[in-house]
């Protein structure tokens, strides 16, 4: 019964916010279970998402130069 309640408050949370991306929704979940046990998991994922981030800025950075960059 807890989690219905809680995934109740999420969704009224994305809805009256008008969270639409996926990406902005997932942050909003995770930065609720950053409480607890979950907040160990959830460092986790944030840290993971947050690295792949700066992988692809740097292959964007990369793509991006030109022969005059190097």
């Amino acid at each position: 019964m807890k989690f219905e309640g809680w995934w109740r408050r999420i969704y009224l949370f994305l809805k009256s916010n008008r969270v639409t991306a996926t990406d902005d929704k997932i942050t909003a979940v995770l930065v609720q279970l950053r409480r607890g046990v979950t907040k160990i998991y959830v460092q986790k994922k944030i840290d993971q998402m947050e690295e792949e981030e700066r992988k692809r800025r740097r292959l964007e950075n990369i793509t991006n130069m030109t022969k005059w960059d190097i």
